[in-house]
């Protein structure tokens, strides 16, 4: 299983949907580094309410794509991260990011603002 070096939120499944060369090229970087990359379930399913589900249904097939899933005994770290970001695909996104010690991919950088001058995000 490889390590998981970044987590996309909504807005950077939205754009891989929309064929962004700067979310292709990351996750390429993520494949050539013998890494993966995820996107939790949330974000995923409204991801495709907002773009063609194919195309994101597509991109779990990525190569470096590793399904991962929040332990339910998780869910005070998931309330904090909500209370903060106030939506909960942005919130699962950051507690994977901060648990698997990598990044967020955000088209959103302004959501994550409530986290102060250095959030672990990379905008595209």
């Amino acid at each position: 299983m490889r390590q998981i070096h970044l987590v996309l939120d909504t807005s950077a499944v939205i754009a891989y949907a929309r064929s962004s060369e700067h979310v292709g090229e990351t996750l390429t970087q993520v494949l050539e580094n013998e890494a993966a990359f995820t996107a939790p379930a949330t974000v995923l399913a409204l991801a495709a309410t907002r773009a063609e589900l194919a195309l994101v249904d597509l991109l779990t097939k990525h190569q470096a794509f590793q399904p991962v899933e929040l332990e339910w005994t998780r869910w005070p770290a998931l309330a904090a991260s909500l209370g903060l970001l106030r939506r909960p695909d942005a919130a699962e996104a950051l507690l994977l990011a901060l648990d698997f010690d990598c990044h967020v991919l955000s088209g959103e950088a302004e959501l994550y603002a409530p986290l102060g001058d250095d959030p672990p995000i990379i905008t595209i």
